[in-house]
C-alpha cells in the first residue's frame, strides 16, 4: 500500500509541473466521470444485493424489539428472548458483538426518549413483509 501512496504522490509532481490550469481542467471532468463509474458500481450492486439488505433490515428490527421486553415493564425478557437475539445477531452479516452493542445503545437511546415502547415499534419497526416470515412459512 505504501508503494501505490508514493507512486501516486510522485506521478501528482510530475503532473504539477505541466500547469495547473491544464491539470485541473484534465482532472475535473476525470473525477467526474469516475463518479459517475462509482454511482453505478454502487446502485447495481445495491438491486443485486437488495434481498440480503432487506432481510438485515428485519434482522435488526427483531432484535430491537427483543430488546424493547427487556425495558417494559409489561413484558418478560426470558432466556428464550436472550438465546434468540444471540443467534439473530449471529445470523447478521455484521459482527456480532458490534451489532449487539449498537442495538443496545440504540435501544437505551429510544428507552430514554420515549414513554410506549410497543407503540414506537409499531410506528418504526414494522415487521410486515418481513423475508424471516417468509422463511418460516415455507
Amino acid at each position: 500500500m505504501h508503494r501505490y501512496i508514493i507512486g501516486i504522490v510522485i506521478l501528482g509532481y510530475i503532473c504539477s509541473f505541466g500547469g495547473f490550469t491544464k491539470l485541473v481542467s484534465w482532472m475535473y471532468p476525470l473525477l467526474g466521470y469516475m463518479g459517475f463509474l462509482v454511482l453505478a458500481v454502487l446502485s447495481i450492486a445495491w438491486i443485486q444485493e437488495r434481498d440480503n439488505i432487506i432481510r438485515e433490515k428485519f434482522l435488526r428490527r427483531k432484535m430491537i424489539r427483543l430488546l424493547f421486553r427487556k425495558y417494559d415493564d409489561d413484558y418478560e425478557f426470558t432466556r428464550q428472548n436472550k438465546q434468540t437475539f444471540q443467534k439473530l445477531g449471529e445470523m447478521s452479516a455484521a459482527d456480532t458483538e458490534g451489532l449487539k452493542k449498537d442495538i443496545k445503545a440504540y435501544v437505551e437511546d429510544v428507552v430514554e426518549n420515549h414513554d410506549d415502547l410497543q407503540a414506537y415499534a409499531k410506528k418504526n419497526l414494522s415487521m410486515e413483509c418481513s423475508p424471516l416470515k417468509k422463511e418460516k412459512k415455507e
